[in-house]
């Protein structure tokens, strides 16, 4: 994969609209356009979706320092030239769960009950929602936010059975492989067995799924660098699909990566 020349990018307030990252170079910087901080930005990677942005209030309108992206490890390097831009789908979604920015972000909220969307075989009983996109060979990374330990994310067969029952939630049945996140245990689940993790806790997640080697791997994302948290070796019979349980007042946020290009002096 050639190697590109890197380009920082500097977070502007556009009139009217959300702040934008754009890369130095290819927009002037007016002086009198504040700059605000990525707060929530993944540490390392350039991105430029709202859903990845936060948005300052209006008291907010004065410059801020930027916050310098962390060194790109040379694993993350790797693993993000198979990066996959994902979308949640909303006709997968439980009820309760609200899909938004750009099918990017799904939320749990109690009250949430979906009125705009007919019931169809696909919609999950279960507090789950699945991505647009599967995969059935070949090498594929993405990586999630996580607003409380209160979530759970994997992989899972299309053919995963949307139905209540207990044994149909992720990591709890043949069809399924999951990270369990909450406050006090991490642990990963695959057909009813749990194996508990000893690591310490990340609100980035990155996911790796390798169908050619056989291979899902979850890393815990910090300051640039991905932290092994555990890796399943599987042979998988069918299409798999990234799949989440989300639980009650939580959200996940698919992170949106375009153009990755990184120089190679950049790496750690």
């Amino acid at each position: 994969m050639a190697t590109a020349a890197r380009v920082s990018p500097e977070l502007r307030w556009i009139p009217g609209g959300l702040p934008k990252l754009v890369p130095v170079g290819i927009a002037p910087v007016s002086p009198n356009v504040p700059l605000y901080e990525a707060s929530v930005i993944p540490s390392g990677i350039t991105v430029n979706d709202p859903c990845c942005i936060a948005v300052p209030s209006l008291s907010e309108h004065k410059t801020s320092p930027q916050k310098t992206p962390g060194r790109i490890s040379a694993l993350r390097t790797q693993l993000c030239k198979d990066y996959r831009n994902l979308k949640f789908d909303p006709e997968t979604a439980n009820k309760h769960i609200a899909i938004s920015h750009e099918n990017c972000k799904a939320t749990h909220k109690e009250w949430f009950r979906k009125n705009d969307v007919e019931d169809s075989p696909n919609r999950f009983q279960n507090w789950h929602v699945m991505c647009t996109e599967g995969f059935s060979e070949g090498s594929h990374y993405w990586e999630v936010g996580i607003s409380t330990y209160f979530v759970d994310l994997g992989v899972a067969y299309e053919s995963l059975k949307r139905t209540r029952e207990q044994e149909n939630k992720i990591g709890h049945n043949s069809s399924s492989w999951s990270l369990q996140l909450r406050s006090m245990r991490q642990s990963v689940w695959h057909d009813k067995k749990e194996t508990k993790l000893q690591s310490s806790m990340f609100t980035e997640i990155g996911i790796h799924l390798d169908l050619t080697a056989g291979s899902l791997t979850f890393y815990g994302v910090n300051d640039g660098r991905p932290h092994l948290l555990h890796s399943f070796s599987c042979l998988f019979s069918e299409k798999v699909f990234p799949v989440f349980w989300i639980g009650e007042d939580a959200n996940v946020t698919i992170r949106t990566i375009p153009n990755f290009e990184i120089n190679a002096e950049n790496q750690g």
